[in-house]
């Protein structure tokens, strides 16, 4: 199997969708993408559906075709042989680009992520480029969290700081559902749409992705990026039940935000995990569980 570049070598795991999970390329950490399969099949007339968990429902149309049509990275993540190794660029990765240094210098990060016009532009500088396979919108595995009550800040030198981390019941109460992405994270739909339409017609694959339950309840444990990881293996060993509280509620979101990615035009996802090593194997293969179940429930 071709394996897929930008998330290094590409291994097909069965699952409600076909997906990929990859190797670390040492930037972002270990991923896996979720290809939604566009091919039709029998038994389902009209449009394919993923729910997650009964959280919430999305569709895409089918479309008659012959697989063999579909773009090459798109084909490599649902598992399928391909003539070449696909690659796309970690957007996040380029920061030797001049065009994409014109932005960071001038505007902060969460401003970059969440300016449509901006992420579109950085988007995609790498495919204008370089024509790469995939394009991946640009944007941060914590986008998520201030939609959940969970506000944090791209500190330039140490990166992403969250002022009021979850570190008890009540602040595990404070969290809110996502209910409504479109009104929480209003800008997620005009990227995705915008460039759905500028790539149509090339044989480019559009890529969302999320941070997993895992990663996501480490940083907002934590308070910030943290190698040690204390905090979480504290609650880990002492207030399981609070740990599990945290990775629920995130879950419960991922799966809403990963069906909105899908909903507003997106067709692969990578789900993005970290500190998976710091963890004793028995604890962290019960956390792990839960990151496997809301990627690939969707």
């Amino acid at each position: 199997m071709a394996a897929t570049l930008g998330l290094s070598t590409a291994v097909s795991v069965p699952a409600r969708l076909s997906h990929v999970a990859s190797a670390s390329n040492g930037i972002s950490g270990t991923a896996a993408s979720v290809a939604f399969p566009s091919a039709k099949r029998a038994g389902h007339a009209g449009s394919q559906v993923a729910e997650g968990r009964g959280k919430c429902r999305c569709s895409t149309a089918e479309i008659l075709h012959d697989g063999a049509r579909d773009p090459l990275l798109l084909r490599v993540a649902r598992g399928e042989d391909a003539e070449r190794t696909p690659v796309w660029l970690m957007r996040q990765a380029g920061r030797y680009m001049k065009d994409f240094r014109k932005f960071s210098d001038k505007y902060p990060f969460r401003m970059r992520s969440e300016t449509a016009e901006i992420a579109i532009e950085l988007t995609l500088q790498p495919w204008k480029a370089f024509g790469t396979d995939g394009v991946i919108m640009f944007s941060d595995i914590l986008t998520i969290l201030p939609a959940l009550g969970v506000e944090f800040d791209m500190v330039k030198g140490k990166g992403p700081v969250i002022a009021d981390p979850i570190r008890t019941k009540a602040d595990l109460l404070d969290m809110k559902p996502l209910e409504d992405p479109d009104a929480k994270l209003p800008f997620i739909r005009e990227i995705l749409t915008s460039l759905r339409r500028e790539i149509a017609g090339s044989e480019a694959t559009l890529l969302g992705f999320v941070g997993t339950p895992w990663t996501l309840a480490a940083y907002a444990i934590e308070g910030q990026g943290n190698k040690n990881l204390m905090a979480t293996k504290h609650m880990m060993l002492h207030e399981p039940e609070l740990l599990h509280g945290v990775l629920q509620a995130l879950e419960d979101a991922l799966v809403v935000y990963v069906c909105h990615q899908i909903s507003c035009g997106r067709t692969s996802c990578s789900c993005l995990t970290r500190g998976r090593t710091t963890s004793r194997p028995r604890s962290l293969r019960s956390s792990a569980c839960r990151t496997r179940s809301a990627s690939c429930s969707v």
